[in-house]
């Protein structure tokens, strides 16, 4: 008599032997079981995987939208009404095109850190600041140099010459900046388009942002948090997700337990 699909003993055949149709609630039963037991295993594993991770980012954009053609622009990246740093967009005399130009008068555009300690730009000392494209890294280990940094620069003499340096010209072009806030670095950009003919020098500040974990980078342009890829994904994803994530932990992103 058949036995019951629930019943262990495996159906026999009238010589003793075990049926194919025993032997598959054999192995049905079996895989069962060892699911069960890999869930459980799994579960117990996920509840020690999941302990410190890496503080998540936290993007603050600040949308602006202004034209500065003369005059000076300040940049609070924290909102906090104070000013992290200022652009300036003023008339400077200029003994270097004397020879060339006469008595020419450079409008220069630059950005500098007000003279606080760890208010930088990207940029190499005494140089012209960078006109980052999106994208850029901005961050521990790149070039960050205090001071005022010219942007772009036009002589009055020529109106309808165009402009010099890295931003003269340019559209949608990001200033890397680095900023203290109680003692702690942060990492944060500025997004500009600059218009520069003649004595004539328009820059838009279309909006700014800054990554509130101290001491993490930004990429130009970002405005969202990338989150970290959660334990139980990886491992979800096999065994090339637990090597990912073995490096994590070595790295010091989390200690299992």
């Amino acid at each position: 008599m058949p036995t019951h699909p629930r019943d262990k003993t495996p159906m026999r055949g009238t010589n003793g032997k075990s049926t194919p149709q025993g032997l598959a609630v054999v192995l049905r039963d079996t895989i069962v079981k060892r699911l069960g037991a890999y869930a459980v295993t799994a579960g117990a594993g996920a509840g020690l995987l999941v302990c410190a991770q890496p503080a998540q980012a936290d993007i603050v954009y600040t949308p602006a939208n202004t034209t500065l053609t003369g005059g000076t622009l300040s940049i609070d990246l924290t909102n906090n009404g104070t000013a992290d740093f200022r652009l300036t967009n003023l008339w400077s005399f200029s003994k270097a095109v004397r020879p060339l130009m006469g008595s020419a008068v450079l409008r220069l555009l630059s950005i500098n850190g007000l003279g606080i300690p760890g208010n930088q730009v990207m940029a190499y000392p005494g140089g012209n600041a960078d006109a980052l494209q999106a994208g850029a890294r901005i961050g521990p280990g790149a070039a960050f140099a205090p001071g005022s940094h010219e942007m772009a620069s036009g002589v009055n003499t020529y109106p309808s010459m165009p402009g010099f340096g890295p931003w003269a010209n340019v559209s949608d072009r990001y200033l890397g900046l680095q900023f203290q806030l109680s003692g702690q670095t942060y990492y944060g950009w500025a997004e500009l388009s600059v218009t520069a003919f003649g004595g004539s020098i328009e820059a838009t500040l279309q909006g700014y942002a800054y990554d509130t974990v101290a001491g993490q980078q930004i990429l130009a342009g970002q405005t969202t948090a990338t989150p970290e890829p959660g334990t139980l994904g990886l491992l979800a994803a096999g065994s090339l997700g637990l090597a990912f994530w073995r490096r994590k932990k070595e790295r010091g992103g989390c200690q299992a337990k």
